[in-house]
């Protein structure tokens, strides 16, 4: 089974590093955006495949949350960060 196998759902990878937006991530082509463009876009989940850097990205994308927003992070176990549950782990 290839990593790739989900490359063709996913519309784009947000990236904060300025260098790395507006260009197509190698082997998958697909688009790496801003961070703005999940607020911008809105989508009911979006996956979270860094999961190392999961707690920082779920806390400063806070707006993206209260607007609805969920995060989905597969490894290393899976699980949706919801930040209506306020009693889910965030870690």
């Amino acid at each position: 089974m290839s990593g790739n196998c989900i490359a063709s759902e996913l519309d784009y990878i947000i990236d904060n590093t300025p260098f790395k937006q507006d260009k197509i991530a190698p082997g998958s082509w697909i688009p790496v955006r801003p961070p703005e463009m999940l607020l911008k876009d809105q989508p009911d989940y979006a996956l979270l495949l860094a999961w190392n850097f999961a707690p920082e990205i779920i806390a400063r994308e806070t707006e993206y949350q209260r607007r609805g927003g969920r995060f989905i992070v597969p490894i290393p176990e899976p699980r949706i960060v919801d930040f209506s549950q306020p009693d889910q782990d965030r870690k």
